[in-house]
């Protein structure tokens, strides 16, 4: 337990000395995407995973809708998934142009994808996902550079939702690890301008890791500490330190939308810190100890 906890508090420091910690871009950004790729967000899990997912929060699934991935990352695979069932149009946005375009390329053509097939099959049918399927087999073996658009899928980096004048509106907007990252003094204009890009009976669904990103497994709230050293702009590396009350005042000041909150675990396996920050002394132990916030955000329509 003692070297896996060494282990992996080490590498995190190797990715901030590398200046490779957050998202701004860095050495080892291939890496990191490969790990995604050929790992937890390979297609068949992925598809599986958000399948269920997307028909739980929107009855008809992603059948004809406008979507945002907020936040999408390094290998922009959940836009694949989501032009497979039926997205109209898929804008996947960044604050950081991260996109690695070699290993997202690497992904399509390397992996076997009859299983995420099968999913889309069963309520598309055959015709539909062979068609999506040689779609995107002959758009990624092009010589274009943005390949994707094919398949209906946009890039939007460097994005910065607060200074975004479009008239751009969406039927569902979905970010997963990434509001946690934002500056904590801009959470709320954020996810108020989030909200606003709905349309009329448009959901929003946000997944927020709540722990120090240094070290989830094992020491999950170090940087709560009064001790900690962490630093004012360490909410990209690290997360933004807001806990779970500070993001329930936030979503449910939005005026005209429905918020649904999901069941969120409290972690009873570490201790807190000895000594608690002085920002955090009014919250209680559970609300230090969450470990994610799950949100869903309906635009009530008129």
């Amino acid at each position: 337990m003692l070297i896996s906890k060494t282990k992996s508090y080490f590498k995190e420091k190797l990715k901030m000395a590398l200046n490779t910690a957050g998202h701004g871009g860095g050495i080892l950004d291939d890496l990191r995407a490969k790990k995604l790729a050929f790992g937890r967000k390979n297609p068949d899990t992925l598809s599986r995973f958000c399948f269920g997912r997307l028909r739980e929060i929107r009855k008809d699934g992603l059948d004809g809708a406008r979507v945002m991935e907020y936040g999408a990352g390094f290998l922009m695979a959940e836009p694949l998934i989501y032009s497979l069932f039926k997205a109209r149009s898929i804008d996947a946005v960044d604050y950081y142009s991260i996109l690695r375009k070699r290993v997202l390329k690497d992904y399509v053509l390397e992996h076997n994808w009859e299983n995420a097939l099968g999913y889309a099959t069963q309520f598309y049918g055959k015709e539909w996902t062979a068609n999506w399927y040689r779609n995107l087999m002959s758009s990624v073996r092009t010589n274009t550079s943005n390949w994707w658009e094919n398949l209906g899928i946009r890039y939007l980096a460097p994005y910065d939702v607060l200074r975004d004048k479009s008239q751009n509106k969406y039927d569902m907007i979905l970010s997963s690890s990434t509001l946690e990252h934002v500056p904590p003094q801009e959470a709320q204009p954020i996810t108020k301008a989030l909200a606003d890009k709905l349309d009329e009976g448009g959901v929003m669904y946000h997944y927020i890791h709540l722990e120090d990103h240094r070290d989830m497994q094992n020491n999950p709230f170090a940087f709560l500490s009064a001790q900690s050293d962490y630093r004012e702009n360490d909410f990209d590396i690290r997360g933004n330190r807001l806990r779970i009350s500070d993001w329930k005042r936030i979503f449910h000041t939005l005026d005209g939308f429905e918020i649904k909150e999901y069941p969120h675990e409290i972690r009873k396996d570490v201790h807190l810190p000895s000594k608690i920050d002085n920002a955090f002394s009014d919250y209680s132990e559970e609300d230090l100890k969450s470990s994610h916030y799950t949100v869903q955000v309906t635009k009530i329509s008129n």
